[in-house]
């Protein structure tokens, strides 16, 4: 039987991290669990498995951030199985990948798999697909730390069938974790964009980029210039977003989802609605922030993201009433006015 260790990053919600293990014990020669809980449910965590006796897991405790993303390289650095399954608590695998993936490891020519994620309503109404890289060899995968962004696979890679997949239920337009912004909020200082910047998001998208352009040259707009809130909302969520979803579907001879797709522009205006309250100053150095992660290639460098940092952010932060989201954007913001200040020493 191939060796295989299924990843899972948690934050609370112990019954359903418990089922989840469940499900995937029988296939996974261990599961390692980086938790970010509150103190109080991580022990309640490790209480539960013990008394389960789920002996193949191993958890490792971190401080909350907000989004797990920093810890990716730490969380795949524990795993000691030469591939790696990752699965998220609100997701759930089906039968058929469950029974084969196995099989699907053995005969791998590749070194990961994209893997079709079905994306579902609390009452399960389908909303979408997507393809995430979840199962890969533990070598051939490098995390930056971004928001959303899958690992760069150093290797070959394929999508896997879809008969096997991924479901993940979440109520997209109802749920407050999302619709208060938390995660705008920390991608607020990984994403911001100048205009020229966005140019080069849209070199995939030719008409779309030579409007651009016309609009930049009448505008007199300096390319260094980051997006101002309006533009934000006119040119990256209805040029960019509306247009190349609708785009991407009619491209492969599908029929586009109009329901879904409009109802994410209407949610994306309201985030975006987030950048006006930033003073002018605030997003300055906001924008100074997302330059210097880019050039550090991901949160996971910037911080410097390993053992002895880990260790000391938990003797210092975590407690049941921590915001991690407030927590990150102070660490990266200390680091940001860390790296001013020793420049100004050097000189």
């Amino acid at each position: 039987m191939p060796d295989i260790s299924t990843l899972i990053f948690a934050k609370d919600g112990i019954p359903d991290l418990i089922n989840l293990v469940k499900d995937v014990y029988p296939f996974s020669s261990e599961v390692v669990i980086v938790d970010s809980s509150t103190p109080t449910n991580k022990r309640q965590l490790l209480q539960q498995l013990d008394e389960q006796k789920l002996n193949r897991v191993r958890v490792f405790p971190v401080v909350a951030l907000g989004h797990p993303e920093p810890y990716q390289m730490y969380g795949l650095d524990k795993c000691r199985a030469e591939w790696i399954f990752y699965i998220d608590t609100d997701e759930g695998i089906c039968d058929a990948f469950k029974n084969d993936i196995h099989r699907i490891v053995k005969e791998a020519d590749v070194d990961g798999f994209k893997v079709r994620k079905r994306e579902l309503s609390g009452s399960g109404h389908r909303y979408f697909d997507s393809y995430q890289r979840r199962l890969y060899r533990k070598n051939a995968a490098i995390y930056s730390g971004l928001c959303f962004f899958d690992p760069e696979i150093r290797g070959t890679e394929r999508k896997l069938s879809r008969n096997y997949y991924l479901n993940h239920r979440f109520d997209y337009y109802e749920n407050l974790a999302k619709s208060t912004n938390r995660y705008f909020k920390i991608m607020a200082f990984e994403s911001r964009i100048t205009y020229g910047d966005m140019a080069k998001i849209l070199n995939n998208k030719p008409i779309l980029k030579r409007l651009f352009q016309l609009y930049v040259k009448i505008n007199k707009i300096n390319t260094e210039e980051e997006l101002t809130p309006t533009d934000y909302k006119r040119i990256l969520c209805t040029a960019s977003y509306l247009t190349g979803d609708i785009l991407y579907y009619i491209k492969r001879g599908q029929i586009p989802n109009l329901n879904f797709t409009i109802h994410n522009y209407f949610y994306l205006l309201r985030e975006f609605n987030a950048l006006s309250h930033y003073t002018p100053e605030a997003r300055k150095e906001q924008l100074d922030i997302t330059h210097e992660i880019k050039a550090e290639k991901g949160v996971i460098n910037y911080l410097r993201v390993d053992e002895q940092k880990i260790d000391s952010w938990r003797q210092q932060y975590d407690r049941d009433d921590l915001d991690g989201t407030r927590l990150f954007i102070t660490l990266i913001t200390e680091e940001h006015r860390r790296r001013i200040q020793a420049k100004n020493i050097s000189k």
